[in-house]
């Protein structure tokens, strides 16, 4: 067997060995526990059917679970996941984080669109390095206490948030606020450690200079970047911006960046241009 073919007998396995999985949880049956004990990462997109993730305790080694667009209500099931790193719940039915409270390991936490309001189940967390929270209805930051591992924040088009307290966030680096409106007071100054300042179709205050940053993406869609490596979220948006300009801009105003695992190669959850 060639080293192509080799690939792809393993990329269908596992694609066989994940279909199997989802449909044995979709239809509520036993999971095998050879199949279970090797699960590391699991995607459920636009399944209003799945609702119960009482299946997760079957899954001792997970660390991604992607439930965008699921019908998931209860996070109970979860306050046991031990070794969850990456959480996306966008367009989920999610409204309490209360079971998110204690997880050790949680790094990436993925709300937009969602009901959230109350966030201070994850004050004081040690692990969180992105929080995700663009479109949602939350109001006041300071319920997150201190951030201390904080990197990436995204606030884009939250409507009821009335003032930017990032003084919880020492550690920041990566700030998405696409579409904040006028209603939103923007910080007097930003954390010396941030790098990168996403605020396309921003309501930025008039005859306010822009912060002298290395990467931003202006109100008006205009690019400055150094060139040097950058977070996921600033790929993405940068590469809108070289795409297609503003027009694009407008509509990925309603598009999430990629939700990059968090590996033992990128602990950071931080991408590298190629080259």
């Amino acid at each position: 067997m060639s080293d192509d073919e080799r690939i792809r007998a393993e990329v269908r396995a596992f694609a066989d060995r994940d279909g199997t999985l989802r449909a044995a949880i979709l239809a509520g049956r036993p999971i095998d526990p050879d199949l279970a004990d090797r699960v590391e990462m699991l995607e459920f997109r636009d399944r209003a059917d799945l609702v119960d993730l009482g299946f997760v305790a079957s899954l001792p080694r997970l660390r991604w679970l992607d439930l965008v667009g699921t019908g998931v209500r209860d996070l109970a099931p979860l306050a046991a996941a031990s070794r969850l790193e990456h959480l996306s719940l966008t367009r989920s039915a999610v409204g309490d984080l209360t079971p998110l409270a204690h997880l050790p390991a949680l790094a990436e936490l993925i709300l937009g669109r969602t009901a959230v309001t109350d966030l201070t189940p994850l004050a004081g967390s040690a692990t969180l390095r992105r929080l995700d929270l663009g479109e949602t209805p939350i109001g006041d930051l300071a319920q997150l206490g201190m951030l201390p591992r904080l990197t990436v924040l995204d606030i884009g088009n939250a409507p009821a948030l009335r003032r930017i307290d990032l003084t919880g966030f020492p550690a920041l680096e990566t700030l998405v606020g696409v579409s904040v409106g006028e209603a939103t007071a923007w910080p007097a100054t930003f954390p010396a450690t941030l790098r990168e300042l996403i605020i396309g179709d921003a309501a930025w205050p008039e005859g306010r200079p822009l912060p002298d940053l290395p990467r931003l993406i202006t109100p008006d869609w205009r690019l400055i970047d150094d060139g040097a490596a950058c977070s996921h979220s600033f790929e993405f948006w940068r590469l809108v911006c070289g795409d297609e300009g503003r027009e694009a801009a407008g509509e990925a105003a309603r598009w999430k960046a990629p939700e990059a695992a968090i590996s033992a190669d990128d602990p950071d959850g931080r991408g590298h241009r190629g080259g």
